[in-house]
């Protein structure tokens, strides 16, 4: 009986896989079609038959498809808005989203510009010691009396950023909260 339930089991995986093998050949051909006859850049055919941009290019490769890769090209425009936001202390993701740049872009450009990664890093930091600042006076304001430890419970609080980042104003500006914690 074993003997049997094996065989029935192997049976029916070997036809699941020979339809998964012809599903993917169809796929396979259709985006060889697309890129060779109809023109379509790779990652638009692959894109179109929900198949990842990399296995796109292998299944191409291996069938003999010349394929062409486009390089990286950032124009000035996209340089300036990404200097200048960048500058402006934004996240890298923010940035990618609004040039329309990946965000690996955005991160090797800075990696490449020290000068401004630098300002960047200043400008981040100040930006994020202000937004934890008022977060803690409005935190400080509404709940007056509140122990630190009891404070830091409250979701999205940034006492912890602030206790790493900004101790001495952090005590200045809630020096009682300090003694009772």
């Amino acid at each position: 009986m074993d003997e049997f339930i094996d065989a029935y089991r192997m049976a029916g995986h070997t036809a699941e896989g020979d339809r998964l093998a012809v599903l993917i050949g169809d796929q396979r051909n259709e985006l060889r079609r697309l890129v060779e006859s109809e023109r379509w850049s790779v990652s638009c055919a692959a894109n179109s038959l929900g198949v990842p941009i990399s296995r796109a290019f292998c299944w191409l490769e291996s069938v003999g498809v010349p394929v062409v890769r486009r390089p990286r090209v950032m124009d000035e425009e996209k340089r300036v808005k990404i200097v200048a936001l960048l500058q402006a202390g934004k996240d890298y993701q923010d940035i990618a989203e609004r040039v329309s740049v990946k965000k690996g872009i955005v991160r090797a450009f800075a990696a490449a510009n020290p000068e401004v990664r630098d300002h960047w890093r200043k400008r981040r930091f100040e930006l994020l010691r202000d937004e934890h600042r008022n977060r803690a006076l409005g935190l400080f304001a509404t709940n007056y009396g509140v122990s630190l430890k009891n404070l830091k419970s409250v979701p999205g609080n940034g006492l912890a950023w602030l206790e790493r980042h900004d101790r001495e104003w952090l005590s200045a500006h809630a020096p009682n909260l300090f003694g009772s914690a």
